[in-house]
């Protein structure tokens, strides 16, 4: 009598590996998807009355001088990283926007204080509530990281 396929060990060991392949593609193309759903990171907003103490300090033009949690050597800002620069933006007499950039060129990142303006343009912007949006380079809407929304130019 003859025996069903299966039932040879040759066969039986290739459908074992076609299946852990099988299993372990799908598995890849799950994580895949789940890693590519995640929101953006955001900055920790706990940290708001330290940057409006840098923003204030920006405005007056003077050293903040934090204390406490908001204490930092200079260059860092609690809850946002190391600053890369720090940009006023005016658009009318007083300043509309002040950006605390980690990143420039092509890594242009950072938070920004926004007052009767709006975010930075070309970049993909999230509100972080108040005044206080985060920001990184965008070039189009498809370019823009999950939970953020591109800010064109005016």
């Amino acid at each position: 009598m003859i025996k069903p396929l299966h039932e040879y060990q040759f066969f039986r060991s290739v459908g074992r590996r076609r299946f852990v392949y099988f299993v372990v593609s799908l598995l890849v193309v799950v994580l895949g998807v789940a890693l590519d759903e995640r929101p953006a990171h955001h900055f920790d907003t706990a940290y708001e009355s330290c940057w409006t103490a840098e923003v204030n300090s920006v405005i007056t033009g003077t050293s903040p001088h934090m204390t406490g949690i908001c204490a930092n050597d200079r260059g860092r800002l609690p809850g946002v990283g190391r600053l890369a620069a720090t940009e006023p933006f005016s658009t009318s007499k007083r300043r509309d926007y002040i950006v605390f950039a980690t990143g420039l060129g092509t890594h242009y990142a950072g938070l920004a204080y926004v007052v009767n303006a709006t975010p930075p343009p070309d970049t993909c912007v999230t509100p972080l509530g108040g005044p206080w949006w985060q920001f990184r380079q965008g070039t189009s809407v498809g370019d823009c990281p999950r939970g953020y929304t591109f800010q064109p130019a005016p």
